[in-house]
């Protein structure tokens, strides 16, 4: 606690760090010492299957959880000492290796979040991912209805298989090649150009329907 602004700087920023005054050469050797000192002691003490399992499961699963770094850091102290007295009742109760308890209670529990936890689980993303298509599916169906309102080939274009031969090659165009579930970057750009294209085709029709009326209070 008394050195973790410093920690906080060296790890995630050397470059600030350095500018700031700390000198983030020796931080992070100090760190990277206690880290070794307590990996050989917990290897010695506990075995390396456990050390290994509590070292990496609960601040990974904590991650998944918070972005806060002191949350993530109250969060996997919990997490590993929930881990653990689970753990320790399953192998007393089944007669089984503690430190294979407790390691497979840090995989599911680190599952089960991967799954259904908060913005970075698997099936929110997975539901953020579909909500996309339907709402890029929406404009993209607005302006194909509007590109091809009152023109000849009207009739042809606005028939409902022709609108999904369409939305079925948009789909495969923008989101079979362009679209990642961990960087939705690309999505962002085309809909905002979307949108807009949506908001100048909009403006146009208005000012047509506008004209329209104007010619026919003139005649």
């Amino acid at each position: 606690a008394i050195f973790f602004k410093e920690l906080k700087l060296s790890t995630f920023d050397a470059v600030f760090c350095a500018v700031a005054g700390f000198s983030p050469v020796p931080i992070h050797y100090m760190l990277m010492s206690l880290v070794s000192i307590t990996a050989v002691g917990a290897f010695q003490a506990v075995g390396s299957v456990l050390t290994v399992a509590l070292m990496v499961g609960p601040p990974a699963t904590a991650y998944l959880l918070f972005d806060d770094l002191k949350k993530i850091l109250v969060a996997s102290a919990g997490i590993a000492i929930a881990n653990v007295l689970v753990g320790y009742r399953i192998a007393m109760r089944l007669d089984v290796s503690i430190a294979g308890s407790i390691a497979t209670m840090v995989g599911i529990s680190f599952l089960i979040v991967f799954v259904f936890g908060g913005e970075r689980g698997l099936l929110s993303v997975l539901r953020k991912k579909r909500i996309r298509r339907i709402r890029f599916a929406k404009f993209a169906m607005l302006l194909h209805l509007m590109n091809h309102e009152g023109k000849p080939d009207e009739l042809c274009e606005l028939q409902l298989s022709t609108i999904k031969e369409q939305q079925h090659a948009v789909d495969i165009d923008r989101f079979g090649s362009d679209v990642r579930i961990s960087d939705d970057q690309p999505f962002k750009r085309r809909e905002c150009q979307l949108t807009k294209q949506y908001r100048i085709g909009i403006e146009m029709h208005r000012a047509r329907i506008a004209g329209d009326q104007n010619d026919r209070d003139r005649k």
